[in-house]
């Protein structure tokens, strides 16, 4: 796998290398801090997490996502016509395909090389499949809004998203956390 960082064509609007790699703003130490907050009543009882949780690994993962620029174009009667850009995000492990009305504020931000610790997980989605569930995705757009939505880049831009994986141990059994690295978003596995 490359780790080097993309830019885009300015010609074409396509992207000109394989993927791209996304900076982390929540660090080790911050992702262990915003799960311990998180531990509720509940997941504390039902994990058998005391008092004084503990955590057992925090390990930092790259998860693939494809990315495909859209043009969503409406017309209203005979003289007025709209246009809007949008961003159809599939999942590179999942496929599942998500839309998007404005640009992530995470997929402008790279960072040059894939750091010592992380692992880079390769995405299951092919990139074909990609652009079949991109299509699917356009054609529900275009039935629910009664519009028109073309694609505007050729080949999906593969983005590797920073998640730490942060296992709190329990008495019973240890419990697994997915933290965003990006927007410290906090997800239970």
């Amino acid at each position: 796998m490359t780790s080097a960082a993309v830019e885009h064509s300015s010609e074409a609007g396509v992207p000109d290398s394989e993927f791209q790699i996304i900076e982390m703003r929540v660090h080790r130490e911050e992702a262990g801090r915003r799960v311990l907050r998180r531990l509720g009543f509940a997941d504390r009882v039902f994990a058998g997490i005391g008092g004084n949780a503990e955590l057992r690994e925090v390990s930092l993962y790259y998860k693939p996502y494809y990315f495909t620029l859209c043009l969503q174009s409406k017309r209203f009667g005979i003289k007025r016509f709209e246009e809007a850009e949008i961003y159809v995000s599939v999942d590179g492990l999942s496929g599942v395909a998500s839309v998007y009305r404005e640009q992530p504020d995470w997929v402008g931000a790279t960072r040059a090389e894939l750091p010592a610790d992380a692992t880079a997980l390769a995405p299951t989605v092919t990139p074909a499949d990609a652009v079949q569930k991109t299509d699917r995705r356009r054609a529900h757009l275009q039935v629910r809004h009664k519009c028109s939505v073309s694609t505007l880049w050729e080949e999906p831009l593969l983005v590797h998203k920073p998640i730490w994986l942060v296992t709190v141990a329990g008495k019973r059994r240890d419990k697994r956390y997915a933290v965003d690295a990006y927007t410290g978003y906090v997800l239970q596995e």
